[in-house]
């Protein structure tokens, strides 16, 4: 019965480490001084190196420098709160130069009397998602240091006609000429007069599938009379689509 019972122990052990090395996310413990104990098959797969480089060494050697705190209070907070689960994004070196992104979910391993024993962490790769991020905010600040320098007054919409980004100038000249303020989440017709409500549903309309519609309006104040050019065009992302 020993025997059997021993069998059917190893037999679970086999199984619950199938699992955890078919799994897609990587999974790793350390003791309470934060040295490796234990990572599945998944780890060397994404970050190289094998169970003889990595166990008994401490994490800080696999995480950049600056995100090392952020490892640390994730640990503590799990410690400290048992059944809790901290979620982090900590950046890990490439051997050949370079990051990857990871995002990772720590908790805290206790005995059968409530002791800490052991942090686990089960983490997987963004760091695709994290680079278009990071691009996607590189080219918005670009793009809002190319309005904000701009002489001509520019609006964003996006495909409903809300208003998503503008630079100084729009603004200056909806509280100028419209008498109104254009806000972010706000709909773009409403911010125009009545009598230019139709056309400017109309020229968007077309602005969405490809066209582009250029106009003149004219504003006569106390002082003098201004004329404007304007235009309604299609943005495209990278693809090509029509986004606004």
């Amino acid at each position: 019965k020993e025997e059997l019972a021993n069998k059917k122990y190893q037999q679970q052990i086999q199984y619950n480490n199938s699992i955890i090395n078919t799994n897609t996310s990587v999974l790793i413990r350390t003791d309470l001084q934060g040295n490796y104990t234990y990572s599945n098959r998944k780890f060397y797969e994404y970050f190289g190196g094998s169970p003889e480089e990595l166990i008994g060494k401490p994490f800080l050697s696999t995480v950049i420098a600056e995100d090392v705190d952020i490892c640390n209070q994730a640990a503590y907070k799990c410690i400290m709160n048992p059944g809790h689960i901290e979620p982090v994004i900590i950046r890990k070196p490439k051997k050949g130069g370079g990051i990857y992104w990871t995002e990772w979910e720590f908790v805290c391993i206790r005995d059968d009397e409530g002791n800490p024993q052991e942090i686990q962490a089960i983490g997987r790769d963004i760091t695709e998602r994290k680079e278009v991020e990071l691009a996607l905010q590189k080219s918005e600040a670009n793009l809002q240091a190319i309005f904000k320098n701009a002489e001509t007054a520019y609006v964003l919409y996006d495909k409903d006609f809300i208003v998503q980004t503008f630079n100084e100038q729009a603004n200056n000249y909806c509280r100028f000429h419209l008498k109104k303020e254009i806000k972010r989440g706000i709909n773009g017709i409403d911010i125009l007069p009545e009598h230019r409500q139709e056309f400017a549903r109309h020229a968007f309309n077309n602005a969405l599938q490809g066209e582009k519609t250029r106009y003149e309006i004219s504003y006569t104040t106390q002082e003098k009379k201004y004329w404007l050019e304007g235009f309604i065009f299609p943005i495209t992302d990278e693809e090509n689509i029509i986004i606004g």
